[in-house]
């Protein structure tokens, strides 16, 4: 499991042209992140030289931005989830030595 926060002050989308000469503000506001995440792995040794392993991850996200106008304060917010699966197959001829690795991925919103 896993948390992730982060607050953005006087974040700036602008449109400019050949990067340096602005156009027009677009956005100004302060932004704040979160993404939550959690996993179950699970390893199955099918016989001494073959595994698979399946990890199934949710990731939630939330972006808030408070947009700063000249005399109007507006707040949007995002929240959204994503369900990923993963599944893993492993092939060692020997101890030492891994021949074949695959890996299957689903992602789901």
């Amino acid at each position: 499991m896993g948390l992730r926060y982060d607050a953005i002050k006087d974040d700036e989308l602008s449109h400019v042209a050949e990067r340096d000469i602005l156009l027009n503000y677009l956005a100004l506001g302060n932004v704040f992140q979160t993404n939550g995440h959690a996993y179950v792995s699970s390893t199955i040794e099918l016989n001494p030289q073959f595994q698979m392993n399946a990890i199934v991850r949710y990731d939630l996200f939330n972006f808030a931005m408070i947009m700063r106008w000249i005399a109007v304060i507006c707040i949007q917010q995002l929240l959204d989830g994503i369900l990923t699966y993963k599944l893993n197959f492993d092939y060692a001829l020997n101890q030492n030595t891994l021949v074949c690795y695959m890996q299957a991925r689903f992602s789901q919103a």
